[in-house]
């Protein structure tokens, strides 16, 4: 493959930056980036609405079953949610459902589950933002409905009172280019926030990896994705067992990179995604 560089300056590095949108005055800025770069969660349109079902079925004592999507970013999606419940909310009656091949949203395997037992809420990090029927259908059946996306959506739900759609496609919200995983980040992290609970950088590793993987912009219109990149690839702050066994592998020591995620970690969860078996993609959760 052949390449020019288009050399804006005599420093090759300063050039590449500049190419990519990052003028001289920005490259600091973006390199640091800091927790100066963090919305709000509370810009995301349903996020409080969305806390209040959770806690209501938590309250009332009903199962939560948790929509798995089929991709490195379902994967850490669906896991930070489900641990973040059982550790930091103490509530035990929280399931997965695990798509079967490459399938998205409330399919049949969803539906069926949900309306065979009944949960109190299910909940789809990731995905499911456009599923309006089925979700129509679930509400009928007494079923509420979160969604965490980061996926084009229609607004058709927004004001039912049994659905919340977490969004960060919504207008209100600056960062258009979380993952599906930082989606459900802000989420916890708001719950975290209204019950009084400090998760300190838990999770903040997986959100990093998925944004990645998900190949989310990281350039100076989306500091707080780089600001979340800077704080969640030191060693130290990776907190995931299963990115620590990467590391491991990896033999990091004290950064994981773009390359490490790109070519090292994502290949290997989409993989065990695609072709392994019920037991392998619970081992992922």
């Amino acid at each position: 493959m052949e390449y020019k560089i288009n050399q804006t300056s005599n420093d090759v590095i300063e050039s590449i930056y500049n190419n990519r949108g990052i003028n001289d005055d920005e490259i600091d800025i973006w390199l640091y980036a800091d927790s100066t770069a963090w919305e709000d969660p509370s810009n995301y349109p349903d996020i409080d609405k969305a806390y209040r079902l959770l806690m209501k079925c938590i309250n009332e004592n009903k199962p939560i079953f948790v929509n798995q999507d089929p991709d490195c970013d379902g994967v850490f999606s669906a896991g930070i949610l489900i641990n973040f419940i059982l550790k930091y909310l103490k509530y035990e009656d929280v399931y997965y459902i695990i798509q079967d091949g490459k399938r998205h949203g409330l399919t049949n395997k969803v539906m069926d589950k949900c309306l065979e037992n009944k949960p109190g809420l299910l909940i789809n990090p990731d995905s499911s933002s456009n599923d309006i029927k089925q979700m129509k259908k679930l509400v009928w059946e007494g079923i509420n409905v979160i969604c965490l996306d980061h996926h084009n959506y229609s607004d058709d739900l927004i004001n039912n009172e049994n659905v919340a759609i977490v969004n960060n496609q919504h207008e209100n919200v600056k960062n258009k280019y979380g993952s599906g995983c930082f989606v459900t980040y802000k989420f916890i992290f708001y719950v975290a926030e209204r019950e009084g609970i400090d998760i300190g950088y838990d999770y903040l590793d997986c959100c990093n990896v998925a944004n990645i993987a998900d190949m989310m912009r990281m350039n100076t219109d989306n500091l707080e994705n780089r600001y979340v990149y800077n704080v969640a690839s030191e060693i130290p702050n990776v907190k995931n067992k299963l990115l620590k066994s990467f590391i491991k592998d990896l033999n990091k020591k004290k950064k994981l990179t773009f390359e490490d995620v790109s070519y090292g970690i994502a290949p290997k969860i989409n993989s065990i995604i695609r072709i392994g078996n019920e037991d392998d993609k619970t081992a992922l959760v």
